[in-house]
């Protein structure tokens, strides 16, 4: 008997929880991560084994000896042969629309970080969401569009994960802490993104381009309206003074996509961003 699509599916979240367990192992042995160090590297483990497995599963279109090579199941006659159902994006037109969509962010994220802006192709995109040209149109005119839809999904990935990791977290310095250090590592794991697609684009598409990092600012506003109003930050303008923190963070951006270390860019700017805020760094 061949795998069919819930099978094929418990297989690749199977290999992705099997290879980011042995990844972070290895890591363990290797550096002194944080709680939310790891969180954050389990996520972008996920993110990446899914998208290692994205354009062999979107090729697949019904081939079972795809599935077979991917995974190194037994080989049988009937697969040879018979031809296995298409895997669907949902029950219902709008689950399908949505999974058609995300299938072509993915793609597009696969060829974005393979290939830089330049290289990426809409016939490209839709070879690997395993969808005709057209109907990449149907949903994105253009490859800005596309960057446009993914950079939105990405800060909305990021806010949530942010949120999560502060949810325990009462202390504003703490929080702030946590807070600095994840979109210093985030910045980190986005080679080939930030300043030089912006550059490549039209001013009035470059404004449009950064407006997706809105809900960031707004978590930073949030963060230090609450920590002034502890006392643990100096009184200022909340909506200036954030601005200025993410100035110093965006000012490590370009250094962490060209391969810089992320502890580096956290040892720089932490203790200069607290001081300028009138604390003190804790140890957390």
């Amino acid at each position: 008997m061949y795998a069919s699509p819930p099978e094929i599916v418990h297989l690749v979240q199977r290999e992705v929880r099997r290879t980011i367990t042995v990844e972070l192992e290895r890591l363990a042995r290797r550096a002194q991560l944080g709680v939310a160090e790891v969180d954050t590297v389990a996520e972008s483990l996920a993110r990446l084994s899914s998208v290692l497995v994205l354009d062999r599963i979107a090729a697949w279109q019904g081939d079972c000896r795809v599935v077979v090579d991917l995974f190194d199941l037994q080989t049988t006659s009937e697969c040879e042969v018979g031809a296995m159902p298409k895997l669907t994006g949902g029950a219902t037109v709008a689950e399908h629309k949505a999974a058609t969509r995300d299938a072509m962010l993915d793609a597009f994220a696969v060829e974005f970080h393979g290939n830089g802006w330049e290289g990426v192709k809409l016939q490209t995109i839709a070879e690997k969401a395993g969808v005709a040209r057209t109907a990449v149109y149907n949903y994105f005119p253009d490859k800005t569009a596309l960057l446009m839809a993914w950079s939105e999904r990405e800060m909305t990935r990021f806010i949530a994960l942010a949120q999560r990791e502060l949810a325990d977290r009462r202390e504003p310095l703490d929080r702030l802490q946590v807070l600095i250090k994840l979109v210093l590592i985030e910045f980190s794991l986005q080679r080939g993104v930030g300043e030089s697609v912006a550059s490549a684009l039209s001013p009035k598409d470059r404004e449009q381009f950064f407006t997706h990092i809105a809900p960031l600012v707004e978590l930073v506003e949030e963060l230090l309206r609450d920590g002034m109003e502890h006392g643990v930050f100096a009184e200022a303008d909340p909506a200036d003074t954030g601005r200025l923190v993410m100035a110093c963070l965006e000012a490590q951006r370009s250094g962490l996509i060209a391969g810089g270390r992320s502890d580096a860019a956290v040892a720089r700017t932490l203790p200069f961003i607290l001081r300028a805020l009138g604390a003190a760094p804790e140890d957390r």
